[in-house]
C-alpha cells in the first residue's frame, strides 16, 4: 500500500506502477496530491482513499480503474479515464469523491459489465463539474443486462462539458438516473438517451446568453408503491435568479410530469419534445416557449403568462412552419409571436383554442393561423407586426379588435368575437393595419369601425 501524507507524488514521463497494474491501496491524505502526468496506460484496482486531490492528466495513455472507490477528495481529470469491472458496488465509478471535475481533454468513459454506477450517493456529498472540452459517457456493449448511471451529486454543472451514451443499447439498457438539478454555465450538450427525472421537480438551469441542447431522450421514472414519482416534472430555469438561458429539447421524450417554464427559453425542436401530453406545460411570465424546425406539436395543453422574453411571445414561433394542437389558457394577458418567414397554425382536435379572461395579443413579422374558436370573454384581441393573422374559428370574446400592423385575414362577422348587443364605436380599431375579408358576408351593424392615428386599410 502507498500513503501519501504531505506534499505530492507525481508520476510523469512514462513511468508506470507495479508494470502498469497497480492492485494495492494508494491514500491521499488531506492536503496533499496524488497527480499522475503519465504518458503510459495504467489501470487501478483500488485507486484510493483519503480526502486529498487527485490529478489525472497524461499527456496521452488511459487510466482504467476498476473495483470499490473509498477516495472522498478531489478528482480533477484531463485524460481519457475508464472506469470498469464489479457489479452493483454503489462506490464503482467514483462514488465517494468529494469534488469532481472533468477539464478540457477529459473523458471519464463507464464501460463494461456495471449494473449500477454511481457518481454521488445517497450518503456523499458530491459536486460534479464537466467543463468545456470534458465528457462523461459510456461505451459498454453490454446489450443483455440493463445498465444505469446514477447522477445524483450535490450539484451538477455543465462548464461547456457532454453527456453522452456510447456503445450498443437494448430497450432495456442504458438509462441516466438524473437526481439533481443540472446547473449549465456555458453552452453544454447531452446526447444520453433515458434520461430519468429522478427528482421533482428536476430543474435545467442555464446562465444568461447560455444553452444547452438536449438530444437524448427524456423518460419518467417507474412508478413504485403509489409515489407519484412517474409524474416528476421538469422545470426550465426553476434555480431563479441569473438563470435565463435557453434549454433545447430535440428528442422524442415520453416523460409524464408537467413542463414548467420558469425563466428564459425552452426551444423545442421536436414534435414529441413536450413528453406525455396529460399535465401539460406552463410558461411563467417573462419566460417563453419556442417552437422550431417543421414540428407538429399534439394536444399539450399550455398556459401562458405574459408576453414572453422583449416581447417576442410567451408562445413564440421560432423557426420555420410548426402547428400546435394543445388548447391554450391564458393566466395573464399573453402574446403569441411567430418570427419573420414562419408560419404557425394553432388548431385543436376539438374545442376552444385560446381561453381566458385576459387581453391576447397575436403578432409578429410572422404568420400566424388561428383555426379554432377564441374565447378569452371581454378579453381584447389586438394584431401587431408585419406578418398575417388569419382567424377562422367563430370566436366568442366580447373585446375590442384592434389592428395595428400588419393584415387580419377574416371570413365571417364571428371571426371577430361575439358582437356586441348595440353599437360600440371602436369595435373595430384600425391603427396602422388591414383588415382583409376572403369571402362575402355582412359585418354586423353594431361593430362599430374607428380609424386611429395610424390609420388603416380594409380590402375586400
Amino acid at each position: 500500500n502507498t500513503t501519501i501524507s504531505g506534499g505530492t507524488l507525481a508520476i510523469t514521463g512514462s513511468g508506470q506502477l507495479n508494470s502498469g497494474t497497480y492492485s494495492s491501496s494508494i491514500t491521499v491524505s488531506s492536503g496533499a496530491i496524488f497527480t499522475w502526468s503519465s504518458s503510459a496506460n495504467q489501470t487501478f484496482t483500488n485507486l484510493a482513499a483519503g480526502a486529498g486531490t487527485i490529478n489525472l492528466n497524461g499527456s496521452s495513455g488511459t487510466v482504467t480503474i476498476s473495483g470499490d472507490q473509498e477516495f472522498t477528495g478531489t478528482l480533477n481529470v484531463a485524460q481519457s479515464v475508464i472506469v470498469t469491472g464489479g457489479s452493483n458496488n454503489v462506490n464503482t465509478g467514483l462514488g465517494k469523491s468529494d469534488v469532481i471535475n472533468i477539464n478540457n481533454g477529459g473523458t471519464i468513459t463507464v464501460s463494461g459489465l456495471l449494473n449500477n454506477v454511481f457518481i454521488g450517493t445517497t450518503s456523499a456529498t458530491v459536486d460534479l463539474t464537466i467543463n468545456s472540452g470534458g465528457v462523461l459517457t459510456t461505451s459498454s456493449n453490454n446489450s443483455d443486462t440493463p445498465e444505469t448511471m446514477h447522477l445524483r451529486p450535490q450539484t451538477l454543472t455543465l462548464a461547456g462539458g457532454t453527456l453522452a451514451w456510447a456503445g450498443t443499447r437494448s430497450s432495456l439498457w442504458g438509462t441516466w438516473n438524473l437526481g439533481v438539478d443540472i446547473n449549465v454555465t456555458q453552452d453544454s450538450t447531452i446526447s444520453a438517451n433515458n434520461l430519468t427525472i429522478n427528482k421533482n421537480p428536476l430543474s435545467l438551469n442555464v446562465a444568461a446568453n447560455k444553452t444547452l441542447t438536449i438530444s437524448g431522450t427524456i423518460v419518467s421514472q417507474t412508478e413504485a408503491s403509489g409515489c407519484g414519482c412517474d409524474s416528476n416534472a421538469l422545470s426550465v430555469n426553476g434555480g431563479g435568479g441569473s438563470y435565463t438561458g435557453t434549454v433545447v429539447l430535440s428528442g422524442s421524450n415520453t416523460y409524464k410530469g408537467a413542463t414548467n417554464v420558469v425563466q428564459g427559453v425552452l426551444r423545442v425542436t421536436n414534435s414529441s419534445a413536450l413528453g406525455g401530453t396529460t399535465n401539460g406545460t406552463t410558461v411563467s411570465d417573462g419566460a417563453a416557449l419556442e417552437l422550431s424546425g417543421g414540428i407538429t406539436v399534439g394536444a399539450e395543453a399550455l398556459t401562458l403568462n405574459g408576453t414572453g422574453i422583449s416581447s417576442n411571445g410567451a408562445l413564440r414561433n421560432f423557426l420555420g412552419t410548426n402547428t400546435y394542437q394543445g388548447a391554450i389558457t391564458q393566466t395573464l394577458a399573453s402574446r403569441i409571436n411567430a418570427d419573420s418567414g414562419t408560419t404557425l397554425t394553432l388548431d385543436v382536435a376539438s374545442g376552444n383554442a385560446i381561453t381566458g379572461t385576459y387581453n391576447l395579443t397575436l403578432g409578429g413579422a410572422g404568420n400566424i393561423t388561428v383555426a379554432d374558436p377564441i374565447a378569452t370573454s371581454t378579453g381584447t384581441l389586438t394584431k401587431d407586426g408585419a406578418g398575417t393573422l388569419t382567424l377562422s374559428g367563430t370566436n366568442t370574446y366580447t373585446g375590442i379588435t384592434t389592428i395595428s400592423a400588419g393584415t387580419l385575414k377574416i371570413s365571417a362577422d364571428n371571426n371577430l368575437g361575439t358582437a356586441p348587443v348595440s353599437a360600440v364605436a371602436t369595435q373595430i380599431t384600425l391603427n396602422g393595419g388591414t383588415l382583409n375579408t376572403t369571402a362575402s358576408f355582412t359585418l354586423n351593424s353594431n361593430r362599430g369601425i374607428t380609424l386611429g392615428a395610424s390609420h388603416g386599410t380594409i380590402n375586400t
